[in-house]
Order: C-alpha cells, then sequence, then structure tokens
C-alpha cells in the first residue's frame, strides 16, 4: 500500500469475511481504506466517517451488505457504513463534551448497543431508537 490521504490516529484493523482478509484504515478526515493483506484496495467506499473520530468497530455479517463500520463522532452522534457503502446516522443525544464510544453486546442477546461515556455521564442505548 502507498499511503493514505491524511494521517492515520486511530488503530488499523484486521477482519475476515469468509475465504477473504481485510485490513481497514481510517484517515483524520474521515476516508475509509479497505485493503486485502497485501496492501491492495479490496473495498472502494465512497462515504465516510466524521472528522476526528477516536476509534470505529467492524460488524461483520453474512455479505458486505449486512457487515458495517461503526464510529461515533466527537459529539456522540453514530455513524454506520455497510461494506456496500449505505450509511446510516443516528443521533442518540448530545454531549456537551466528547464521549469516549464502545460498541458491545452487553446484554448477551447477539446484538450490540452504543455505549457512550462522558466524565459525569454513561449512557447505553439499543438499535431500535
Amino acid at each position: 500500500f502507498d499511503k493514505t490521504e491524511n494521517q492515520v490516529f486511530v488503530p488499523i484493523q484486521y477482519f475476515n469475511t469468509p475465504g477473504k482478509d481485510h485490513v481497514c484504515a481510517i484517515d483524520n478526515k474521515g476516508k475509509i481504506y479497505i485493503l486485502n493483506r497485501h496492501g491492495e484496495p479490496r473495498v472502494k467506499i465512497k462515504e465516510q466517517l466524521p472528522q476526528g473520530i477516536r476509534n470505529f468497530y467492524i460488524e461483520i455479517g453474512k455479505d458486505y451488505s449486512k457487515s458495517y463500520i461503526v464510529a461515533a463522532d466527537t459529539l456522540g452522534a453514530i455513524s454506520k457504513i455497510s461494506l456496500t457503502g449505505k450509511k446510516e446516522n443516528s443521533t442518540l443525544q448530545e454531549f456537551e463534551t466528547s464521549p469516549y464510544f464502545d460498541y458491545r453486546d452487553i446484554t448477551n442477546d447477539k446484538i450490540k448497543e452504543y455505549i457512550l461515556l462522558t466524565r459525569n455521564t454513561l449512557k447505553v442505548f439499543n438499535q431500535d431508537l
């Protein structure tokens, strides 16, 4: 792989779909790079994540349309982009300070929840909102 258009500050992630390895990087302007293990582009996504995300999560589905990159911006708005490029945005609640974002199944129902944490507040939202 030659280089990204902008600097990358969040950790690069590896994921696997049936029979395919992927490496995902997101630059500080929100551009998504999905490469194969040799550094060659595997999936091109035109949609971008918000600038300045601190972390992102990859949810693997049965195919690219059901597989997502999930992140929260500095105000807590959630962006979910499928590997086919479909983007969903959700504002669950506005935060005064930039929340820490996590995406985990804490209810043990095989569906991940959105977890947002500031210095004084912990909020957990299900995906039905």
